[in-house]
């Protein structure tokens, strides 16, 4: 098959979980002998080293990004996918696709990463004082404009593909379509890629306790309540580091905190870095947290998984599908006493730490690309047999 992968994020330009999903998809793809090319945005001294091929095209690097990249590319697009066999997209980066559905006639195919409703409710429930201008932009002014284009995803595509269950339970619960073209198919690790980056990463004993957070600085990953939980440890506990890895706008505000309570010892702010960065800093750390209050999956949870990295994560609906708690990670709520006192349990017990890199590497086995790309190419088929059978009418 040839296929059309559209994601207007795609690393090095830009990293975060829908780049990575779609890099691992459309790499996968093509070791199953499909001809693939990844359509996306903005400008890179260096391509990636893949086997598919990469087509940037031009995009605003100010939100609506996904917007842009569409009004933008639109004509080049049109022009491109007629030559293609299957058109997937990543949430709503080429929401426009439906309005030359109909004349391109070809599969529509759409993965769907989040649910914008949820960042909404995670920022009217913050308190006052964690409010901040970037999260009212993201979750707020940009929301009446998601909401259209996520409705407009979900009414025509031919087939969605949902990363976990309980994203699809929300986009059921906010979204009117035909969910009989639902489909779940959870996000998947490249582990031939993750052994290969730290297969050559000398993993030492840290001197402290090292524990790491990777992803971007709102509201919702519930980075006020970590910092504050780091308040608490420190007074049991000193034997212990925080690395910070991410940009957004929470960042002056946790910089603040950082400053207000003397944590400057215990938690360090870094800037993004790439993702095969990311899985060295998640080797060598001996925990990774995730106390976010909304997550549809969280891939950055089976790097973790991958690399034998014990894992604290909220106990929430989209990370109790990759998380068992004590068995391959610690679930709880995500409150600064909750996270405070997990914390504490795992710093001070490495059998326990032991036993959930032992599980987690075990577990990590299912979510292999190798059975992810399987269930897409399912997809596919099914989708063109259905689109063949509609054009022979």
């Amino acid at each position: 098959m040839k296929i059309a992968i559209i994601s207007h994020n795609f690393p090095p330009f830009m990293t975060g979980g829908i780049g990575s999903y779609a890099t691992s998809l459309a790499g996968s793809l093509t070791n199953r002998g499909h001809d693939v090319t990844v359509f996306c945005g903005g400008k890179v001294d260096k391509e990636l080293d893949v086997n598919f091929k990469i087509q940037r095209l031009p995009m605003f690097n100010f939100p609506p990004r996904a917007l842009w990249f569409q009004l933008a590319n639109l004509k080049k697009l049109k022009n491109e996918l007629k030559y293609f066999d299957i058109i997937h997209t990543q949430n709503t980066d080429f929401s426009i696709y439906s309005k030359i559905k109909k004349s391109l006639n070809k599969p529509w195919i759409v993965t769907m990463h989040d649910c914008p409703q949820r960042g909404l409710k995670a920022f009217f429930d913050a308190p006052f004082r964690e409010k901040n201008i970037g999260d009212f932009i993201f979750n707020v002014l940009e929301y009446p404009l998601y909401k259209q284009l996520y409705s407009t995803d979900l009414k025509n595509a031919d087939r969605i593909i949902s990363v976990s269950e309980s994203l699809l339970i929300d986009l059921k619960k906010n979204f009117k379509f035909d969910t009989n073209n639902a489909r779940v198919i959870h996000n998947g690790i490249d582990l031939d890629r993750i052994r290969k980056i730290i297969k050559n990463v000398k993993k030492e004993k840290n001197e402290k306790i090292r524990i790491i957070f990777l992803g971007r600085l709102f509201y919702g990953k519930g980075l006020t309540f970590l910092v504050d939980a780091i308040k608490e440890v420190i007074k049991h506990n000193q034997n212990f580091v925080l690395d910070i890895y991410g940009e957004g706008p929470l960042k002056s505000n946790i910089e603040k905190r950082i400053l207000d309570n003397n944590l400057s010892a215990y938690i360090k702010l870094h800037k993004f870095i790439s993702n095969d960065q990311a899985i060295e800093e998640i080797y060598k750390s001996d925990i990774l947290i995730l106390p976010s209050l909304y997550e549809s999956f969280g891939l950055v949870l089976l790097e973790a998984l991958a690399t034998g990295t014990p894992i604290i994560a909220s106990d929430i609906p989209g990370i109790r599908s990759v998380i068992k708690n004590n068995y391959n990670g610690l679930l709880v709520e995500p409150t600064s006493e909750k996270i405070a006192e997990v914390i504490e349990k795992l710093i001070n017990n490495p059998n326990l730490r032991k036993k959930f890199a032992e599980n987690g590497l075990r577990e990590i086995k299912k979510y292999s690309w190798d059975k992810i790309v399987k269930q897409t190419e399912e997809v596919y088929k099914e989708v063109l047999k259905e689109h063949n059978a509609n054009n022979k009418k």
